[in-house]
């Protein structure tokens, strides 16, 4: 069995996280990321190998043929995926950026809010 380094499985996460994820604030200041996929396996060995913080459920929103399920992490908890993946992120660096930067200093949330749906639109 091939063992994968740190490197390599956070480099798989950022990709899941550009490709599936979301980065997020809402209009109260409340931050965080969540990543939807219809192989709950996938985000089950993603939430174990990053130390079960995230919370995994259905997308009961989702009027698909398949289930969607949706893995997410809130406030200190995004931070910390965020921190450890942010280097192998292409798409989502910035929103990243923006997180670490909110979450390190509290800045206006209604500057993070805005800036933050500028990034996402």
């Amino acid at each position: 069995m091939i063992r994968t380094t740190i490197s390599e499985d956070r480099a798989y996460i950022s990709g899941l996280i550009d490709g599936e994820g979301t980065i997020y604030v809402n209009n109260q200041g409340y931050y965080g990321l969540k990543i939807v996929n219809t192989n709950k396996a996938v985000l089950e060995w993603l939430n174990k190998r990053m130390g079960k913080t995230g919370k995994l459920y259905i997308d009961s929103r989702s009027d698909r043929v398949k289930i969607c399920y949706i893995l997410q992490w809130a406030g200190h908890d995004a931070i910390n995926i965020l921190r450890q993946v942010k280097p192998y992120l292409h798409i989502k660096k910035n929103q990243a950026q923006l997180i670490l930067e909110y979450g390190m200093t509290r800045y206006n949330k209604d500057k993070l809010y805005k800036e933050m749906r500028e990034l996402n639109n």
